[in-house]
Parts: C-alpha cells; sequence; structure tokens
C-alpha cells in the first residue's frame, strides 16, 4: 500500500465510539469538546465525557500526536428498534451515524414525505454545527495536495535523473 493510499485512509477513517465511553483528561469542562463535560472517573481522576444525545469519534487531526476527539449529535443507532422512522437506514458516514432516507421521504430521521416526484433514490440529512468541521477539511485538503505534490516531485527527479 502507498503512502498516498494510508493518508487517504488515515484523512477518511474515523473510529466511531459507544456511548459513555470517556476520552481524555480534564481539569474542568473548558478542557473538553463542545458538548462535552468533565466528569470524575474514578478517585480523583477525571476525563471527558459527550453529553446525552451525542457520541464521541476521533477525528483525523491530531493534537500532540493524539486524535482529537469530538462529540456529535446522535440521530439514530443501527441497534435502535425503528432508527430512521422505519423509512430509512441508519449508517456511519464521516464518524456519527446518519439516516439515509428511502425514495420518498426525507428529514433528519426520515419523518417527512416528499411531495414532489424528483427526489432522488436516497437522500442524506446533513447539519451543520459550529466547531471543526472546516477546519478538518481544509487541513486534510492541505495535506493532500502536499502529498501529491511531494509524490510528483519525487517521480519527476526520479525519472529525469
Amino acid at each position: 500500500m502507498s503512502v498516498l493510499q494510508i493518508l487517504l485512509l488515515l484523512i477518511i477513517a474515523v473510529r466511531v465510539n459507544s456511548d459513555g465511553e470517556t476520552f481524555g483528561d480534564c481539569t474542568d469542562d473548558d478542557a473538553c469538546p463542545q458538548n462535552a463535560t468533565c466528569v470524575e472517573v474514578g478517585e480523583g481522576d477525571l476525563e471527558c465525557e459527550c453529553e446525552e444525545n451525542f457520541s464521541p469519534y476521533d477525528s483525523p487531526v491530531a493534537v500532540e500526536g493524539d486524535a482529537m476527539v469530538l462529540c456529535t449529535p446522535v440521530v439514530c443507532l443501527p441497534s435502535d428498534e425503528n432508527p430512521c422512522s422505519g423509512k430509512g437506514e441508519c449508517v456511519v458516514e464521516f464518524g456519527r451515524y446518519v439516516c439515509k432516507c428511502y425514495e420518498g421521504y426525507y428529514g433528519e430521521t426520515c419523518e417527512e414525505p416528499v411531495t414532489s416526484m424528483t427526489s432522488p433514490k436516497m437522500t442524506e440529512t446533513t447539519t451543520r454545527r459550529g466547531g471543526y468541521g472546516g477546519l478538518l477539511a481544509a487541513a486534510g485538503a492541505g495535506l493532500f495536495a502536499v502529498v501529491l505534490l511531494s509524490a510528483g516531485a519525487a517521480a519527476l527527479t526520479s525519472s529525469s535523473g
């Protein structure tokens, strides 16, 4: 596997964690990401925990050598008895669970019927939230460009020499 393929996998891959899992040392709520609080996990040990209806995931961006953990909203869980109102599938995309609605439905949990005949087979609801989303995309794109330029330069020097 080439360095470029490995890098792409690292940029794309995120690990979805289960609810209630703690992560990262903290001293107070300000040391935790948005939608997380600092909780006691042992005698004198404090760690961050995502708030109810939020789930932690490791982003592809590293801070001091560790993946930056963010708390994203939980829209659905595949283990739910009736995820996505029974009108869609609960899937993982970009490190969080989202509903992919069946034809004829839309909305965060596929609860809304489409009234137009021009809907695509599957629709996806996304939510724009403040935070690191734009930064993550920009960092990933910048890193990808650097790798491509390095690979191109290496190819040029090896073919000319």
